[in-house]
């Protein structure tokens, strides 16, 4: 590990290993340091204060997936989450539900080709989320995954996926360049107006993505953009006008309730 870095390495699931545990204690990483996070699959509980700081993961060992963290993560400052250049595959990271995020900081995520999953309490957190690598998941396990901070997709390869069994509302300002993907049952609620760029699917050929209930006319955006809906139900509450400039596509078992489309709006 480099000077002014601290490591961070969890039992390896392959041999049944327990959780590790850092008992009552705080690791508290600033600008200057670095925590190096390298897991088997098993979660590892502490509790993390981030001072502009940087947590980077290593990776894991083969036939593991995710390095999975919980406990609690405080941020105070502008941090990151990163993947080390050398680090072993895969190198996702897994904020789990029995992890709460909290503080003013702001995040950043770069992650490159790999995922960055969310279940986590961010009840407390009110900084901002921006990808700028990589792909950001959320999955079940939570209703509050991201706080009442904006999430900024800074290039349009970068994503936000909501893949949850939960009912979600997000106040949350998303902008950007990258997509928007909805699946799995729970219902989604947009009730602020976004700006983000990149194209809206909601449902896919194989997975439902339940219900979008959109409470915003700016809630898909304020842009030209294409919006997919398969297998899968478009809400619209209240005297809402979606910009003419989004285009709909429909497929398979949908219900659009949108003004172009000839149906009424809920």
């Amino acid at each position: 590990i480099p000077d002014n870095t601290y490591g961070c390495r969890t039992p390896n699931i392959l041999t049944n290993s327990s959780d590790l545990t850092f008992g009552g204690n705080w690791i508290t990483n600033y600008s200057s340091q670095g925590l190096y996070f390298q897991h088997g699959n098993v979660p590892v509980t502490a509790n993390v204060a981030l001072v502009s700081g940087t947590i980077t993961s290593v990776g894991g060992p083969t036939g593991t997936t995710n390095g999975p963290m919980s406990g609690t993560l405080a941020n105070s400052g502008n941090s990151r989450f990163s993947v080390a250049t050398t680090a072993t595959s895969p190198y996702n990271y897994w904020l789990m539900t029995n992890l709460v995020l909290k503080g003013s900081g702001n995040l950043l995520v770069q992650v490159f080709t790999n995922a960055f999953f969310i279940s986590c309490d961010a009840s407390g957190y009110t900084g901002s989320w921006t990808n700028s690598g990589g792909r950001m998941e959320i999955w079940s396990g939570t209703t509050n995954p991201l706080g009442s901070g904006k999430v900024i997709l800074a290039y349009a390869t970068n994503s936000l996926t909501f893949n949850s069994t939960n009912n979600l509302v997000i106040s949350n300002a998303i902008s950007g360049l990258g997509p928007v993907i909805k699946l799995n049952s729970g219902s989604l609620r947009l009730t602020t107006s976004n700006s983000f760029t990149g194209a809206m699917t909601i449902g896919s050929g194989t997975v439902s993505g339940g219900i979008v209930d959109l409470r915003n006319s700016y809630g898909l955006g304020n842009s030209s953009k294409s919006v997919t809906i398969t297998r899968s139900e478009l809400q619209l509450r209240g005297n809402l006008l979606v910009p003419a400039s989004i285009t709909f596509t429909i497929a398979g078992d949908t219900t659009e309730a949108d003004p172009g489309s000839g149906l009424m709006p809920i």
